[in-house]
């Protein structure tokens, strides 16, 4: 018997399959991560395969490592492809081992007496937020727990894998599920409020507009979707030649989207129209988010090809993008600073001016 799970995979064409496994699908035999970098207290995050850095935001000199010799030792989270979240001075670290740990920023202890066990890999992001912890997994579910305690406030089954990090909106918690659907759930007791089915599976974190009620979304069927949080009906929808997975970027009423075609689209946020002549082409399919520095979007490929655009026109500017030398898989950052920090898959951090597309340093994670 083909259960749903299943089937929802079978439908895919094969080429699209391999590039799901090119772009750095978890089913593999020795996973990786994507996290992303985040900050927080003037600690930058950075994940690294199985290890996570807590680097000093301005020297970039390790604070701790987790997991590691104080207190950590025999953690195995075989890899991190979920972005912690930080709250009220605890950092809640999403594992491939299907386990949740909870540390304190400060020193990276750990703050929970045993972590949060899930009944499969986490793979998606973090969401905490007035002391509850939000996150999916591969088992199908989406989790609320206890921030100081680790115990389960509820859980959510959907139809499949959960890769995406949840969003929050007042008391509505948005996320998607490779069953394809987004997900609209009471925040405090995970209660379905309403879900809108795409075409096909949803690895893509939704991104909420500023005040227009619509949420946006990617999905596995080459679509990128606006859909009206009140009306729970579609607004408008966009199609690519390829899947959307990176997460899209929402600024100054634009939509910007870049998909495993090799291509970043700028679409109108409320109408769906196109706010360029054409997509921008990059020469490598794109994993990571693009991010606005200033007045620059920024865009890194999988090759590690950079590229400075102007989010008007979608021109180069400079016209040369800048090559890293290894892949990028994870979100881009934006430092204070107004620098835009990028992780390697070689465990490098590559620091970059946006507005000259240059690389102000390189470090390596570990050294």
């Amino acid at each position: 018997m083909i259960n749903h799970r299943t089937s929802r995979w079978l439908v895919l064409p094969a080429i699209l399959i391999l590039a799901l496994v090119f772009a750095g699908c978890t089913g593999v035999t020795k996973p990786e991560g994507w996290a992303g970098p985040t900050l927080a207290e003037q600690t930058l995050l950075v994940a690294h395969k199985s290890k996570l850095y807590a680097l000093d935001s301005t020297s970039f000199e390790a604070r701790w490592i987790f997991p590691s010799s104080t207190g950590t030792e025999g953690i195995k989270p075989r890899a991190l492809y979920g972005t912690p979240a930080i709250e009220n001075g605890v950092v809640y670290i999403p594992t491939y081992s299907n386990k949740l740990y909870a540390v304190e920023l400060a020193t990276g202890k750990l703050k929970w007496t045993s972590p949060f066990k899930a009944g499969d890999t986490l793979v998606g992001g973090v969401l905490a937020s007035a002391g509850k912890v939000y996150f999916g997994s591969s088992d199908g579910s989406v989790y609320a727990v206890d921030g100081e305690t680790g115990g389960k406030d509820w859980s959510f089954s959907t139809g499949d894998e959960v890769w995406s990090t949840p969003v929050l909106s007042g008391t509505t918690l948005f996320i998607t599920s490779l069953d394809g659907r987004l997900y609209a759930l009471d925040s405090a007791s995970g209660e379905e409020l309403w879900s809108y089915e795409t075409a096909a599976g949803v690895a893509a974190t939704p991104v909420l507009g500023d005040a227009d009620g619509l949420i946006y979304v990617g999905g596995f069927d080459a679509r990128l979707r606006a859909i009206d949080v009140a009306t729970h009906e579609q607004r408008w929808v966009a199609k690519a030649t390829n899947w959307f997975w990176a997460t899209p970027l929402l600024a100054n009423g634009v939509v910007y989207a870049g998909g495993l075609d090799g291509k970043v689209y700028a679409l109108d946020a409320d109408s769906g129209q196109a706010h360029w002549d054409r997509p921008f082409k990059t020469n490598a399919e794109i994993r990571a988010a693009p991010v606005m520095a200033g007045n620059v979007l920024v865009v890194v490929d999988r090759g590690g090809h950079v590229y400075a655009l102007d989010p008007q026109d979608g021109t180069m500017a400079p016209p040369q993008e800048l090559e890293l030398g290894a892949d990028v898989l994870a979100d881009p950052f934006v430092l204070p600073s107004g620098e835009v920090l990028i992780a390697t898959t070689g465990g490098e951090l590559v620091r970059i001016d946006p507005a000259k597309l240059e690389i102000v340093s390189r470090t390596k994670l570990g050294s």
